[in-house]
């Protein structure tokens, strides 16, 4: 095996394994939700509740992302972003 296919193997299994990981802790989303709205939950979880885990899980992770950019354009603002810092220059 060559150096080039390890790293795409290794590559394709640390992204998968990623992936898996995103997905338990969707499905870990969709129960609490469907738990505090009072629903039965079994598995496999319906469509509808995955649906709705992924529509939160979007929205806070786009208030956290929004967040996150605000805080660098002010520190960037300010001059606290040292020049090195890899973030894009609003």
């Amino acid at each position: 095996m060559t150096d080039q296919q390890f790293l795409l193997k290794r590559e394709f299994f640390e992204e998968a394994i990623q992936i898996r990981i995103y997905t338990t802790q969707l499905a870990e989303l969709a129960v609490t939700l469907a738990q505090a709205a009072g629903e039965h939950v079994t598995r496999p979880l319906s469509a509808q509740q995955i649906a709705r885990a992924i529509e939160v899980n979007g929205v806070e992770t786009q208030l956290v992302l929004d967040a996150l950019t605000e805080r660098l354009q002010r520190l960037y603002r300010e001059g606290k972003l040292p020049a090195d810092a890899g973030v894009p220059r609003w």
